[in-house]
């Protein structure tokens, strides 16, 4: 009697095992970098922009899903940001030398343009 119990129960351990098993197979996974992958695993997008002190320039598009944005300064003057409108020397919002300005809750969806206080600058920008 005591063997026809061990062996039910190594029966009920198997068909529990192989349920399982057929459970997890049937489950599609997904790996980092795949097409089929949410889009929360996929990286940042980095780039950088040339702002002049002439124009405004686009330094980001309108992203309706974008999570995160991170925008440096790497340059020795100020630089301009305007949020939805051209950017206009001496108004805005005004990022010092050599610093960097962060949106990563509720970050805004919308273009920000820019423009450089005196010669040239670059921004580096990392965009989720």
């Amino acid at each position: 009697m005591k063997s026809l119990h061990t062996l039910l129960v190594i029966v009920a351990i198997a068909i529990c095992g192989l349920t399982a098993a057929i459970y997890l197979s049937s489950k599609t996974q997904t790996k980092l970098g795949d097409a089929g992958a949410p889009s929360y695993f996929d990286g940042p997008t980095m780039s950088s922009a040339s702002i002049s002190a002439a124009t405004s320039t686009k330094v980001v598009s309108k992203n309706g899903v974008r999570l995160f944005l991170s925008l440096c300064n790497d340059s020795g003057n100020k630089v301009y940001l305007s949020f939805g409108q051209i950017a206009v020397a001496t108004s805005g919002y005004v990022m010092a030398a050599n610093t960097c300005y962060i949106m990563n809750s509720n970050p805004f969806i919308g273009q920000i343009n820019a423009i450089a206080s005196s010669s040239t600058s670059t921004l580096l920008i990392i965009e989720k």
